[in-house]
């Protein structure tokens, strides 16, 4: 995800951080960074890209045109995310 605002411009997370990190062999980790100040353990531990770079997240395309055509369905985002979270879950667990 982006990391706007930036550091650089006196952001900081409010309050504990929840990073999701996949790895090539499927192996799906949650870390929590208490806060309030970034960590290099969690987002900060990702280079920075342009937003442009941001433009799909977890295979859902994001895009802005003009007439709004596209949106990034959030809730197809979550559902996704979960779905993928329970499967990792309950491999790990057989």
């Amino acid at each position: 995800m982006p990391h706007k605002p930036s550091i650089l411009d006196g952001y900081v997370h409010e309050g504990d951080e929840y990073w999701l990190k996949y790895y090539n062999n499927g192996e799906l980790l949650l870390k929590v960074c208490p806060g309030p100040f970034e960590t290099r353990n969690c987002s900060n531990s990702s280079p920075y890209f342009s937003a442009f770079e941001h433009s799909e997240a977890f295979g859902i395309q994001e895009a802005c045109f003009p007439d709004d055509a596209l949106h990034l369905n959030f809730t197809a985002l979550i559902e996704k995310l979960s779905n993928e979270t329970i499967s990792q879950i309950s491999n790990n667990n057989n």
